[in-house]
C-alpha cells in the first residue's frame, strides 16, 4: 500500500500547525488577530488545502508572533534546508514536534533535545 501524497503530508503538517499554534482561541480569534477573516481560519482548521498565497501564510504567523520562515515550512512552501539560517532552532524544534509522536505520556520533544542530538541551527 503506497504511503501517504506529498499534498497529503503538507497539508496535515499545515493543519496540525494551525491548530497548534492558534491552541485555545476561536476561529473568530484566531481570524482578528491575522486579519485574515474566522471564515479562512475554519477552512484551514477544517482540513482545507495548506495555502498556496504566501501573503496568507505570513500574516498567520505575524497574527501569532511566530517565525513567517517556520509557517511556510509548515505549509510547504519551503524545507528546513530552503529556510536555512533563517530558522531559529526553536522553531525547527516546533516544527519537528508537530510531526513526531508523542510518548506514552503525551509529551513531545523538548527544545533542549536537538543539542543532544548534534542538530545546532541558530
Amino acid at each position: 500500500m503506497p504511503g501517504p501524497t506529498i499534498w497529503a503530508m503538507r497539508n496535515d503538517t499545515w493543519i496540525t500547525y494551525v491548530r497548534t499554534v492558534i491552541g485555545h482561541d476561536t476561529q473568530t480569534r484566531a481570524g482578528k488577530r491575522t486579519l485574515l477573516g474566522q471564515t479562512t481560519i475554519g477552512r484551514w482548521l477544517n482540513g482545507a488545502k495548506a495555502p498556496t498565497e504566501a501573503a496568507k501564510v505570513a500574516a498567520f504567523a505575524q497574527g501569532y508572533g511566530r517565525n513567517v520562515l517556520e509557517a511556510f515550512v509548515a505549509a510547504g512552501m519551503l524545507t528546513e534546508e530552503e529556510a536555512g539560517r533563517g530558522l531559529p532552532a526553536s522553531s525547527v524544534w516546533f516544527l519537528r514536534s508537530l510531526s513526531e509522536p508523542a510518548d506514552e505520556l503525551g509529551a513531545v520533544a523538548e527544545p533542549g533535545d536537538l543539542e543532544e542530538s548534534g542538530d545546532q541551527t541558530p
